[in-house]
């Protein structure tokens, strides 16, 4: 009889299996065991890898034990120049105050012998000597410089100020209509459009155009751009439908009180209404000049700019 193991080494048993009964007992069967000597593959590549693991785990803690040792080398290096640094600046703030306590005790107490002798010394320049600090004494024993209100300007030097600030106004006014529909329109657009009809000079001694209570200001690039709108005068004013085209002028507007409107004439024995013509001679032959106009104001405009004594 044979029987066949599939686990385990492979074992072949050969024998008798019949049993004698003559005796009355079992006879042990004799078997030849023949063990067939197989490497187990399985059990050293087992090992195999275990080995590996270990190697491996070594070789892994190794590096880490390298790496952490050169990691305290670095720390190490670092806490050395942080102390170097701050050794170095100790004592340059150590030399910063004995020199500022030297200048200190030399400006309290005067100078010394050994400075005084090195005076006439060829070596001894400005640039050797320290730059001396005032003590706090020293500074304490000086007056205050009180700043001083500035005056007020008067009324001359405001309007002379006025007026050199009128004299710098290169602007050229184009005086409009009331009804005129430029009124409303945006200044831009009112500036591209006098551009676009512009000569070539006018147009670049023009660069804005602004709104004013009479009408539109234009805003030259220099004074002899203001010269050249002032040349071209004629087609802005056809442009802008404008009244007049002018520069502006400084008036001085006066208002004299109880102005008689009436004068009685002797020879004919009647009240005669001044004229217009009358108050500009009137005027010209008591102030020695001639105004641009004048005329009766009402009772309101004067109430309203007070009454001249």
């Amino acid at each position: 009889m044979a029987v066949s193991l599939d686990v385990g080494p492979t074992i072949t048993v050969h024998g008798d299996a019949s049993t004698s009964r003559r005796s009355g007992r079992v006879r042990k069967p004799t078997a030849k065991v023949r063990v067939v000597e197989q490497v187990s593959y399985q059990d050293n590549a087992e090992l195999k890898d275990e080995i590996n693991k270990l190697s491996n785990l070594v070789q892994d803690l190794l590096r880490r034990d390298a790496e952490r040792e050169q990691f305290l080398k670095d720390c190490l290096k670092k806490i050395e120049s942080l102390e170097r640094e701050l050794q170095e600046e100790k004592q340059q703030s150590d030399r910063h105050q004995r020199g500022l306590a030297r200048s200190m005790h030399a400006v309290s107490t005067g100078p010394s012998e050994s400075a005084l002798s090195l005076q006439g010394h060829p070596l001894h320049t400005a640039q050797n000597q320290p730059t001396p600090v005032p003590s706090y004494a020293a500074v304490a024993s000086q007056p205050l410089n009180r700043r001083q209100d500035k005056p007020k300007l008067t009324k001359q030097a405001a309007k002379q100020a006025r007026n050199q600030a009128a004299s710098k106004d290169l602007r050229v006014f184009a005086r409009l209509p009331p009804d005129n529909p430029l009124r409303n329109e945006r200044a831009y657009d009112i500036y591209a459009f006098v551009r676009e009809n512009l000569s070539p000079q006018a147009r670049e001694a023009l660069k804005g155009i602004d709104h004013v209570k009479t009408g539109l200001a234009l805003l030259p690039s220099s004074a002899d751009g203001a010269k050249a709108l002032l040349e071209n005068r004629e087609q802005i004013a056809a442009l802008l439908q404008a009244q007049a085209v002018e520069q502006r002028d400084t008036w001085i507007r006066a208002y004299i009180a109880n102005v008689p409107c009436t004068r009685h004439c002797l020879i004919t024995n009647t009240e005669l209404e001044i004229t217009t013509e009358e108050l500009l001679e009137e005027i010209q032959i008591v102030t020695k000049l001639k105004p641009e106009k004048a005329y009766f104001s009402r009772k309101d405009e004067v109430e309203k700019l007070g009454r001249t004594p």
